[in-house]
């Protein structure tokens, strides 16, 4: 049996390692993007009222990082099960202030942590200014979760 080897042409190497060039730039850049974020979220772990907006836009500004409300809610979530309750709060406040929408699973946590920072009652009115019309014998409404929640920790 013989042995052939096939030879490629030149052009075909030099397009792939520019396609593997441009590849490795875009992940250096999106683990970039990444370590900035994380950057920020440290940042956020002991944050008040006052400092959310000014951290996120002087990062955008500064920095050139951009953010989605992903990001932000998932920043809420992640201090919300390393117990910085107040800080997630914040954090729902701020989506609250900018009129960021926030889906039925994200209000039920918003709930609970006013709640457990703000108390029942602040909860129980927060829940009534976002659900006026909220139909307590309807199980399948899009904010049935957070209502679950009020009744579990309120009781009615």
């Amino acid at each position: 049996m013989a042995c052939t080897t096939v030879a490629t042409p030149f052009s075909v190497d030099v397009e792939t390692s520019k396609a593997d060039e441009v590849s490795a730039s875009a992940k250096t850049e999106k683990g970039k993007m990444q370590r900035e974020k994380r950057k920020i979220y440290q940042k956020l772990r002991c944050l008040t009222v006052e400092t959310v907006d000014l951290i996120i836009r002087d990062e955008e500004k500064n920095n050139g990082v951009s953010f989605t409300q992903a990001d932000v809610v998932n920043w809420a979530k992640r201090l919300n099960k390393e117990c910085k309750f107040r800080s997630a709060l914040v954090i729902f406040e701020w989506m609250d202030k900018k009129k960021m929408i926030i889906s039925p699973s994200e209000l039920a946590i918003y709930v609970h942590l006013i709640f457990m920072i703000k108390g029942a009652t602040t909860a129980q009115e927060y829940f009534e200014k976002v659900e006026p019309n909220f139909d307590n014998m309807d199980r399948k409404s899009k904010n049935w979760p957070a209502y679950k929640i009020l009744m579990e920790f309120c009781g009615e």
